[in-house]
């Protein structure tokens, strides 16, 4: 008499947990992921608070003793501010591109703020591992335990003979694979169950449950696949040492082969501009200017010459209004569209970079986890441009009202101030991260490719039941 899918299921998935609670590889293993996980939440930690610390410190410094006294306009320009990315408590987890694009922003006159390129070109697309994170935990090490875990989970039943006992007492190819599947994924929920919980905990406080829930569904998906596959190999290649040496192979391909593959493509085919050639390049169309624009000495003599026009005078010392201000502030209007004619050539060549990704993402599950898990912790590229395009926008207008001021000045006064108030009441830089951020034509895709990976594990798993039972 066959014994019930459900129940036969179930019996091999907890012999399979109740076999690994007896293993001391398991507890070993666990032991070792638990202390990278704690020592990176530390690290983390450490890390995350240091940043808000200094940036609620520098931003209170800098809003004070900007306001702190009269100032001449133009010298409050260069002053200026520091704006700084808000973080996540997810960023704690995952801090993406952060470590190479930093998480600051420089206010300053006749200076536009870059993101920093420089690094960017060196880093591989982002795609280094950089510092130790709970993410690259989950993400790189995780899976390695897996295949260490999983790899003999079935072959192990044929080099005993065991399969054929379990065949004649009614259990089923489905039932095996299934409940192999489902032990050895309960396992790895159990080794991460501590830091799921405070993932969940820390999302409810800071308000991001959907975010959080999408963030831990996307590894959970992740980790599935992983087990899967092990499993499946594990009953493919009947041999415990050549399943191991096999899925060591696919973890080293997964892992590092194919990101890096897919980020040395992405540069080849989509370089960068280095810090260097991009500054040389705005600094060119300011100064000739941009498709047949007048020079710079050519375009502050013809403002001059329309300025006492306007106000129908003479001569520079007759004008109702500080000239001055309006030199400063036409120069800051052309660097700026000199500034984003060029940005334009970097944005859309790193979204071809991210383009490569996210159709690499169909080739390693480990691209995809990584590109989801920086999306929903707010430490992606897209984040990151979002971020610089408002802060950027700030800066101008920051820049424009102080140049304003100036023009508004007594001519006449010898120096030319605006009170401590008018200082104190320039509107400062709030910047919310929302999920309008990410791009969704990037972004549905990377889950798709994740989801294509689940797909093709449950695919391979019937087929594995078709096969036996012909």
């Amino acid at each position: 008499m066959k014994i019930a899918f459900p129940a036969t299921w179930l019996i091999v998935a907890k012999k399979e947990i109740q076999e690994a609670f007896r293993s001391k590889l398991f507890f070993c293993l666990a032991v070792i992921i638990w202390g990278l996980l704690i020592f990176a939440a530390l690290g983390g930690y450490k890390a995350y608070s240091n940043i808000r610390q200094q940036q609620n410190e520098a931003e209170k410094m800098f809003r004070e003793e900007l306001a702190e006294k009269d100032r001449n306009p133009h010298s409050a320009a260069h002053f200026g501010t520091w704006l700084y990315k808000p973080l996540t408590i997810l960023s704690l987890f995952d801090p993406g591109v952060n470590d190479y694009t930093g998480s600051t922003y420089r206010v300053e006159a006749h200076k536009q703020s870059e993101m920093n390129f420089a690094a960017a070109k060196d880093s591989d697309s982002m795609m280094r591992f950089g510092s130790l994170s709970i993410a690259t935990v989950l993400q790189l090490f995780l899976p390695l335990l897996i295949v260490f875990l999983c790899s003999a989970s079935i072959s192990k039943e044929y080099e005993r003979g065991m399969l054929k006992l379990l065949y004649t007492q009614g259990a089923t190819k489905k039932a095996i694979l299934w409940g192999k599947i489902t032990g050895n994924f309960s396992l790895i929920l159990i080794i991460i169950f501590p830091a799921l919980i405070l993932t969940l905990i820390a999302g409810a406080f800071n308000g991001i449950i959907p975010r959080v829930s999408l963030f831990i569904f996307s590894y959970f998906i992740y980790l599935f696949v992983w087990t899967g596959v092990s499993v499946l190999i594990s009953d493919w290649v009947r041999s415990s040492g050549s399943s191991l040496l096999l899925q060591l192979c696919l973890w080293i391909f997964f892992c590092i082969i194919s990101p890096k593959i897919i980020a040395s493509t992405a540069n080849e085919r989509y370089p960068l501009l280095s810090y260097y050639e991009f500054s040389k390049l705005v600094n060119k169309d300011f100064y000739n200017g941009i498709n047949g624009d007048p020079s710079y000495a050519q375009r502050r003599e013809n403002l001059e010459k329309n300025t006492l026009k306007k106000y129908k005078v003479d001569s520079i010392p007759q004008l109702p209004i500080n000239i001055d201000g309006l030199m400063l502030q036409d120069a800051e209007d052309y660097m700026a569209r000199s500034y984003s004619l060029h940005s334009l050539t970097i944005d859309s060549q790193l979204v071809k970079q991210q383009n490569t990704f996210k159709y690499g993402a169909f080739i390693s599950p480990y691209i995809s986890i990584k590109e989801l898990s920086r999306a929903f912790a707010g430490t992606d590229l897209f984040h990151h441009q979002d971020f610089h395009h408002k802060a950027g926008t700030y800066r101008n207008e920051f820049v424009r009202t102080l140049n304003n001021a100036l023009v508004h000045s007594d001519p006449k006064e010898e120096k030319h101030l605006v009170s401590a108030n008018f200082l104190a009441g320039i509107k400062p830089f709030i910047y919310h991260i929302q999920g309008s951020a990410i791009l969704p034509a990037y972004l549905i895709p990377i889950g798709i490719s994740l989801l294509c990976w689940l797909g093709l594990i449950l695919l391979l798993i019937e087929l594995s039941v078709i096969k036996i039972r012909k």
